[in-house]
């Protein structure tokens, strides 16, 4: 059985898929994984309907994902639902599909989270493990009123806010990429950017949402890429963004 390390990330956007109320009960964990151990660095709501798979979304995600990082999987799934369960036709469509088969699944639901094994179906014990970009993010939302305070504001933003959030942050990166800032305070607006632009209305036209998603998806990865690699592999990831934004719909 292998063991589970879970970033603050993760959990971050398990709760943010909670507090949005989101039509959608289940979600992916995205992360690397070896025979005996599996991080989980990222997670995103799963589109279905009923108990069928939206895959042309999901692979589109992990595409893009693997764009910024050539490493990240599909580790697991979650779910937030009262029931706590995957459905057993997730499993077999997983095994008809030419995408790699979830190792595990969280039950996220009054406040516990629950790993198990995909395979066996038993518990598996699991370990917070945090890193830099963990820790800027968990202090950017601890400081910020509207993350400490229950505020609903960034729930109910506008859809031109939320444009204008992901210029800001798109503007950022360009900064990034020009002048070599990877410093703490950069991080840290590019983490609080990040988590506004999330936050989209649920109003909002379903192909412009799905845009955002994914134009997040590639944003955040940035942020420990622009720290971890060197600045020349930085700059073309952040070149094949920032040049896919101006393409997005309005």
């Amino acid at each position: 059985m292998p063991s589970v390390s879970i970033r603050p990330v993760s959990l971050f956007a398990i709760s943010d898929h909670v507090s949005r109320k989101s039509p959608f009960e289940y979600g992916v964990l995205i992360g690397s994984q070896t025979k005996e151990n599996i991080t989980v660095h990222d997670a995103f709501e799963l589109k279905t309907d009923k108990d069928q798979i939206d895959f042309a979304y999901l692979e589109k995600r992990l595409g893009m994902i693997s764009t910024v990082s050539p490493f990240a999987q599909l580790v697991g799934l979650y779910t937030i639902g009262e029931d706590a369960t995957i459905p057993e036709s997730f499993w077999e469509q997983f095994s008809a599909k030419e995408v790699v088969f979830p190792s595990i699944y969280l039950t996220c639901n009054g406040g516990e989270t629950v790993c198990f094994c995909s395979q066996t179906r038993e518990e598996i014990r699991w370990i917070i493990a945090s890193g830099e970009t963990d820790e800027i993010a968990t202090a950017t939302i601890h400081n910020h009123k509207n993350y400490t305070s229950g505020s609903q504001d960034l729930v109910s933003e506008p859809s031109d806010s939320l444009l204008t959030s992901l210029e800001h942050l798109r503007d950022r990166v360009q900064s990034i990429v020009a002048n070599d800032e990877t410093d703490v305070t950069t991080e840290s607006k590019l983490v609080h950017l990040a988590n506004i632009v999330s936050r989209a209305p649920e109003d909002m036209n379903e192909d412009t949402l799905s845009f955002f998603s994914a134009k997040l998806a590639l944003l955040t990865n940035q942020i420990s890429a622009v720290k971890t690699l060197d600045i020349s592999n930085s700059r073309k990831i952040a070149t094949y963004s920032i040049g896919a934004m101006q393409d997005r719909p309005r």
